[in-house]
């Protein structure tokens, strides 16, 4: 392992607690997002499942049985602290049909190649009135994850594709105007510019210029929410978005109809 790829990965372990801090432009909306989960998690039961993760950050807000899966492809990143309960892909997920009660997936959609069959494969392991707790990028949301961020997409999109696989949106949530939207992409075009990935070096010039700018990026978002508070929200230009939608009765039956035929 090069000390590039050490320091790289010593800064994947710290980037959650930076992002979460208020010396980045991403604050609010995983301050939101993480008001939205755990808001909702208090009334949920039974066994959940987190796509895309294997440092278990929401198990803490479910009482009950909590499983996380994440790619093969991930096992050379994370910690072995950090290792999910299930290696699998998430476009064919090694889950028997209707053996989920709730699903979390958060900033995963936009990596897959495939963001129908993510979503067709949550509908099928989802029991009738299961959970689907999804975020993902919004129109405006600046590549990264480079070369696996192939989608961003809107949120009429989004329910399209609900709609299709019998998935009823019952809350939506954009938890940055367009103003902080913009902000946070001009602070990453800035401070996650491709060109410090080119060395160790590179990544310690990009460390001292994020330390060098942080003071001031309370100051500047503030300024941005401010801009949005005063301009009414028309649902256009956000960097993400995040859904909870449930699974209807009319699929679950489809899929037993499809299950008994195979059968025969």
């Amino acid at each position: 392992m090069t000390a590039r790829d050490r320091l790289v990965r010593w800064l994947n372990r710290h980037e959650q607690a930076y992002a979460s801090s208020p010396f980045s432009p991403r604050w609010l909306a995983r301050r939101r997002l993480t008001r939205f989960v755990r808001r909702n998690a208090a009334r949920m039961r039974g066994t959940v499942l987190e796509i895309g993760s294997g440092d278990r950050k929401w198990a803490p807000f479910f009482p009950g049985r909590y499983l996380c899966l994440d790619h093969p492809g991930e096992q050379e990143i994370l910690p072995h602290a950090e290792r999910p309960d299930v290696w699998g892909d998430a476009l064919s997920l090694p889950f028997a049909d209707g053996s989920v009660d709730v699903i979390l997936c958060s900033s995963v959609i936009e990596h897959v190649t495939d963001p129908a069959a993510l979503a067709r494969e949550c509908a099928r392991v989802l029991r009738p009135g299961g959970t689907l707790l999804l975020q993902g990028p919004g129109d405006l949301l600046m590549t990264h994850g480079e070369p696996r961020h192939f989608y961003n997409m809107t949120r009429y999109a989004y329910r399209h594709l609900f709609s299709t696989l019998g998935l009823r949106v019952e809350e939506e949530e954009i938890p940055l105007g367009t103003f902080a939207s913009l902000w946070e992409i001009a602070y990453d075009k800035i401070t996650r510019h491709a060109g410090f990935n080119s060395g160790a070096a590179a990544k310690i010039l990009q460390c001292a210029l994020v330390a060098a700018t942080a003071p001031f990026v309370p100051f500047v978002s503030l300024l941005a929410w401010a801009v949005d508070a005063a301009i009414p929200a028309d649902g256009k230009g956000y960097t993400c978005i995040s859904f909870l939608a449930r699974k209807g009765m009319a699929l679950a039956a489809t899929e037993e109809r499809r299950v008994l035929s195979d059968a025969a």
